[in-house]
């Protein structure tokens, strides 16, 4: 674990400024939850290996205690064999909307942020892979899915890996993919470096492909799926 924490942003740091308030904590509140290894009981809670437990009487603040759901962030479900291509894979060629029954892939939607991040990236020829996958036990932003899966190497996937397994369920046939309207969520660096959390999910006429930022305080669903390297 890192001795240092930065902020990726202001906005982040914004962020934690306007949840502070919302739930009317003070200087001295903020000085207090500073203080020794409290955050990191608060941190338990939020990864699930602990709760919040309500003090039986008096005025003293609640404290973390032992899960009442003891249920893992992912619950594992398998791996997916992925194969691998001696050319490089160039999205713009790859994402294309096109929902006619002769598409390769039917693709309904892609959103206005995997067109600003991704559509100008080209990736190396890559080897088979084998991605794990498992679903969301509970609500989760992604900067805890991604600390579960061990840090942000092993959550990395990659485009042409995402579109491979788009390929075997190109009209939504069933597969590693989820068809039911749920995401399939993936961890891929945009064209910048940056790392990005890219949702494909089945909408019955098509994929829709969309893409936000990892650190966007909006959760993911129960039973949403990720996918990441097989190394957990």
């Amino acid at each position: 674990m890192a001795d240092k924490f930065t902020f990726a942003s202001a906005g982040e740091i914004q962020m934690v400024e306007f949840a502070l308030a919302r739930n009317g904590y003070s200087h001295e509140l903020v000085s207090a939850l500073a203080t020794g290894d409290r955050l990191n009981g608060f941190r338990e809670v939020l990864l699930g290996n602990a709760a919040i437990v309500p003090v039986a009487s008096g005025n003293a603040a609640p404290t973390a205690g032992p899960a009442q759901n003891s249920d893992p962030l992912l619950v594992s479900e398998g791996t997916v064999e992925t194969g691998g291509s001696v050319d490089s894979f160039v999205v713009r060629d790859h994402f294309v909307v096109n929902k006619k029954k002769t598409a390769p892939v039917k693709i309904s939607c892609i959103w206005d942020n995997f067109q600003k991040w991704f559509m100008g990236k080209t990736e190396s020829s890559f080897a088979a892979s084998s991605l794990a996958y498992g679903k969301l036990s509970r609500v989760s932003v992604d900067g805890l899915i991604i600390e579960f899966l061990g840090g942000e190497e092993k959550a990395e996937t990659t485009l042409a890996e995402v579109f491979a397994l788009m390929a075997v369920q190109p009209n939504g046939e069933e597969g590693a993919l989820l068809t039911s309207g749920r995401a399939n969520i993936f961890y891929v660096r945009d064209v910048a470096g940056a790392l990005r959390a890219v949702s494909v999910l089945w909408d019955g006429d098509g994929w829709d492909v969309g893409a936000t930022a990892v650190t966007n305080p909006n959760t993911w669903s129960a039973g949403d799926r990720v996918f990441s390297r097989n190394s957990r």
